[in-house]
């Protein structure tokens, strides 16, 4: 689908450079290959989904005319959380979107520090829809806040574009509401920070990595299939003009990522009583660890280059994967 950037400046601009990052985080975040997957507990691993879909820069305006789709505009306008959408209105100061129904429209702006970013959902026919994003959390380069660096809160805002609702349903803190989302866990409330233990809520573990939580980029970086499923739905049955009038041609893998970790984590929901052990692809015993908690993280930075199983043996089921190295 085709995108087109609107960028404001008073004094300095964003490069093209960093309009780039922020496509491939965001190609990355909506395709199941999350920069953090070493720190996901893995027994939400299995639940990350892919939309298969493929974000890229509009190269023609509504008009048929050839564009690099990245409008910038020069304003005295300030903009913050209170008049944000004056950011769609040309007559405001900003820039007026364009066909909302065959674009994806982002405006990019300094919304000083009381927004990252802002999505009125599935906002049809409205001269806002869209997405407004903060020059300091887009992108993955350029002078951005420490804790919002990796291009994750774009693909936040993109989700509630595509209809999602945060991971722990309303504006309220409870285990009464939810997202609607069949496999994400309820929730009490928001998280923050990067907490590498995921908090106990509602009866279960938190999902605190999911692009739908408010975690530090650090410590979030996918959907679930069930979300997956639900923005797909959403573009065929309130958004179909977006795939119909796009242009990508982007070299996305899939299917194979190589992902860099020194540490496993596991995490065993409501289980007590458990063992994990890793053996060489020879049989030797490389890793034996019992436990009577719920969390374990295992150091696996020094092991060699290899093939090992991993087995896991929960109050007496015995279950066995495969673990490559390659360093």
């Amino acid at each position: 689908m085709s995108y087109i950037f609107c960028g404001f400046r008073r004094k300095r601009n964003i490069s093209d450079e960093q309009i780039q990052s922020q496509i491939i985080a965001l190609n990355r975040d909506f395709n199941g290959i999350p920069q953090i997957n070493c720190k996901i507990p893995t027994f939400y691993i299995d639940r990350i989904g892919r939309t298969r879909f493929q974000f890229c820069l509009a190269d023609k305006d509504p008009n048929g005319n050839p564009t690099n789709g990245i409008v910038r505009t020069f304003t005295a306008k300030t903009f913050n959380k209170n008049n944000l959408t004056d950011a769609a209105l040309k007559s405001s100061g900003g820039s007026n979107a364009w066909k909302n129904d065959q674009y994806l429209n982002i405006w990019v702006a300094p919304f000083g520090n009381d927004i990252l970013g802002y999505s009125g959902g599935v906002a049809l026919n409205k001269f806002s829809d869209g997405i407004f994003i903060n020059t300091k959390v887009f992108g993955t380069i350029g002078n951005l806040l420490s804790n919002y660096n990796l291009g994750h809160t774009l693909s936040h805002e993109v989700g509630h574009y595509f209809g999602l609702n945060h991971i722990w349903g309303g504006d309220g803190c409870n285990c009464e509401d939810d997202d609607g989302i069949d496999d994400t866990p309820k929730q009490e409330c928001y998280s923050f920070g990067c907490d590498p233990t995921p908090q106990f809520s509602c009866g279960q573990y938190s999902m605190n990595y999911n692009l739908m939580d408010y975690s530090y980029d650090d410590c979030r970086g996918y959907f679930t299939k069930g979300q997956c499923i639900f923005m797909r739905n959403v573009l065929l049955n309130y958004r179909p003009k977006l795939q119909e009038n796009a242009n990508c041609n982007i070299n996305l893998n899939f299917n194979n990522s190589t992902i860099n970790c020194s540490k496993l984590t596991y995490l065993f929901e409501n289980k007590t009583n458990f063992s994990i052990k890793i053996y060489s692809i020879s049989g030797q015993l490389v890793y034996d660890s019992t436990s009577q908690t719920d969390f374990n993280i295992i150091d696996i930075n020094n092991l060699s280059n290899g093939i090992y199983l991993v087995s896991k043996t929960i109050n007496g089921q015995q279950t066995i994967e495969k673990l490559v190295i390659f360093k």
